[in-house]
């Protein structure tokens, strides 16, 4: 049987999230990409983890550069600018464990999808 897995991806903008997690999900046979923001608006009293497979916990990261780049690449009005930073700031300064950080700075698209697929590293503790 093939394992079932659950990707968790996050990190501030400009570290392709959005763009890692659809191609991830080009890759597998069953799968679905849904963005963690309309997750947030759909929650109706407390947070629950409906899946019993693998989650897999995943934070990218970028150095600043690389994210100021990124940002200055979107559609002018998807563009954050300072506030690209602040959020990159705010993850650089949480205490994530360093076992769930990518960083993609230097990594290809297909080099980041199959990092994540292939990390055991990633995976949650039940």
């Amino acid at each position: 049987m093939k394992e079932k897995n659950v990707f968790v991806i996050t990190g501030p903008c400009g570290v392709g999230k959005s763009t890692a997690s659809r191609r991830l999900a080009q890759t597998l046979d069953k799968s679905c990409h849904i963005n963690a923001n309309l997750i947030y608006e759909m929650v109706v009293g407390r947070y629950l983890f409906p899946w019993q497979e693998v989650l897999k916990y995943i934070v990218l990261m970028a150095d600043e550069n690389t994210v100021r780049m990124r940002d200055g690449k979107r559609p002018p009005q998807e563009v954050m600018g300072d506030r690209a930073i602040e959020v990159f700031n705010e993850f650089k300064d949480k205490k994530i464990d360093c076992k769930y950080i990518l960083d993609t700075s230097c990594k290809s698209i297909e080099d980041i999808v199959l990092e994540i697929k292939r990390e055991e590293r990633f995976i949650m503790e039940k």
